[in-house]
């Protein structure tokens, strides 16, 4: 849960002809480029054998590029009125090499949100078919078990996507779906079961792209924690009681006597339900002799953060070969807007500092996050 993780990602925007990227390095020095799928390279305002072009933006508002920025980067802005008093300033790459690396890297410093590592956050509590906007809180810290401190833009990533589609004679492509067809993450050990992305466009979803199964998880957002590092649950030295971290949906039993002395104190105690319990972790630790203690969460379940594996959320295709939800599958992430044309789609990429592979000894282990946005060809 103390462990900060080095950021390297990558974002994957692939139309029927045409993907742009972000790669990031250790460093934290982020690019975009742009290539086909066929040999021939395209980009906005080409159409090629009658199929769409997916082009994507970034939404900036607050002008984060200045006007030598976008001389310098080689960028175009285009203001969009959404009515309403809706109106956004969306930059989008005029190079076929999409955004340069001190393009992006200038956006992401100038938000303030995290640049080139993740710092362990938690949703708390979350059911999977919430509607409401993420919420990201610290990750516990020693003795401290409200879970009520907002976590800082610094811990984690946020990226306004803008999206529009351009189809036959350079017109833009009304009421169009955009999808989420990859999913692809790469680490060290398994810190990338930790990863988590939040999708707020057409729909607000929370995902784990390193699991591609066809199914919905969950992590416990409670337990007993080893948070000062020295090998043993942490405890309360006011009531000599073992601190309990977290939502439950009852109260776990605490003994009303200290752990016996003689009762192989000296032993691991899997009492969260740690797949690997060959070492001591954040996760994993010992009853402190002679402390009151938990001795398992029976009857007392911890809360949990439901996400999607990526398998539910990738898009099937019906007869025709175009991209579906149905019963097997398939969240769209955004719409292109009936009279602008443009679909947006917030991605909010952290770590859930309550998963079982942020522990102590994954400190300095980096991750590659790469995700595919992709429109049909009809």
């Amino acid at each position: 849960m103390k462990a900060n993780k080095k950021l390297t990602f990558g974002l994957l925007a692939l139309a029927s002809a045409i993907t742009m990227a972000i790669f990031g390095a250790v460093a934290g020095t982020l690019a975009w480029y742009a290539y086909s799928r066929t040999v021939t390279f395209s980009y906005i305002g080409t159409s090629i054998s009658n199929s769409s072009l997916l082009n994507v933006g970034l939404i900036d508002d607050s002008y984060f590029f200045t006007n030598d920025d976008l001389r310098d980067y080689g960028l175009i802005r285009e203001n969009v009125d959404e009515g309403g008093g809706v109106q956004h300033s969306i930059v989008f790459s005029q190079s076929r090499n999409g955004f340069s690396v001190e393009a992006l890297h200038k956006y992401l410093g100038e938000s303030d949100y995290a640049i080139d590592k993740l710092i362990p956050v938690t949703t708390n509590a979350r059911a999977i078919n919430a509607t409401s906007d993420l919420t990201l809180y610290k990750a516990p810290e020693f003795s401290d078990t409200t879970l009520n401190h907002l976590a800082t833009h610094n811990e984690y990533v946020q990226l306004p996507f803008a999206f529009k589609v351009i189809g036959d004679s350079d017109q833009l492509v009304h009421n169009k779906d955009v999808w989420l067809t990859d999913s692809l993450v790469q680490a060290e050990r398994d810190i990338q079961n930790s990863v988590r992305v939040f999708v707020n466009g057409s729909n607000k979803f929370l995902f784990k792209p390193a699991d591609i199964t066809n199914s919905v998880g969950e992590t416990k957002v409670g337990g007993l924690l080893d948070l000062d590092g020295d090998g043993y649950y942490d405890v309360n030295s006011s009531n000599n009681t073992e601190y309990i971290y977290g939502l439950f949906n009852n109260s776990p039993t605490i003994s009303t006597e200290g752990y016996p002395e003689g009762e192989s104190y000296d032993v691991l105690k899997n009492i969260n339900g740690v797949e690997d319990t060959s070492a001591n972790s954040t996760f994993l630790a010992k009853h402190y002799p002679t402390v009151k203690y938990v001795d398992s969460f029976t009857g007392a379940d911890p809360q949990v953060a439901a996400y999607y594996n990526f398998g539910k959320v990738k898009p099937n295709l019906d007869g025709d070969g175009n991209f579906v939800a149905d019963a097997n599958g398939g969240i769209a992430i955004a719409r292109t807007s009936s009279t602008t044309g443009i679909a947006y789609s917030t991605f909010t990429i952290f770590i859930e500092g309550w998963d079982h592979s942020v522990i102590d000894s994954a400190v300095g282990y980096d991750f590659n996050l790469s995700l595919r946005f992709e429109v049909d060809r009809s």
